[in-house]
């Protein structure tokens, strides 16, 4: 009878410890599918580069792309003010989002191929800068809300890869 009580608990404490295998495979699993790439910092579901370069708009979203991901898509206070609350503690210098209206004057779409929903999140009187600025930056001397600037112009810029 021992011999069985033995073999009946072996055959439990093995099945748990298979159990238990499978679930921190689980685990694993879930944080490489959750964690970000190296140098970006994560907030909700996305995570963030924020570069310590500056280059001008179409640069900027060429090194965002080439590294699996794209300029900044804000659409939602939340993730406005993470991302200016980062701009705010660092470099305090205008940065570019994934916001522009390039392609056709005053339709501003991201650079996930959305179109801007609502007013967005712009500086008093901006856009204002017409066929001349035509990529969104964050504006430091503008409370840190939205500018349409010249997309030549080489500034910082925020990366973002959906994790």
């Amino acid at each position: 009878m021992q011999i069985s009580r033995l073999s009946h608990l072996l055959a439990e404490q093995k099945n748990i410890t298979d159990s238990l295998k499978e679930r921190v495979a689980q685990l694993e699993e879930r944080n490489r599918d959750t964690a970000c790439p190296v140098g970006y910092q994560r907030f909700q579901r996305t995570c963030y580069r924020f570069s310590t370069d500056q280059k001008p708009y179409s640069e900027a979203r060429a090194i965002c792309h080439g590294e699996g991901g794209r300029l900044a898509t804000v659409k939602d206070q939340e993730t406005h003010d993470f991302l200016t609350n980062h701009v705010r503690a660092t470099t305090r210098a205008n940065t570019w989002i994934g916001l522009s209206d390039q392609e056709a004057e005053g339709l501003w779409v991201w650079d996930d191929g959305t179109s801007l929903v609502g007013d967005g999140i712009w500086a008093t009187d901006e856009p204002n800068g017409g066929t001349r600025e035509n990529c969104a930056h964050i504006k430091p001397t503008r409370d840190y809300r939205w500018n349409d600037g010249p997309c030549p112009s080489s500034i910082y810029y925020i990366c973002e890869f959906i994790a």
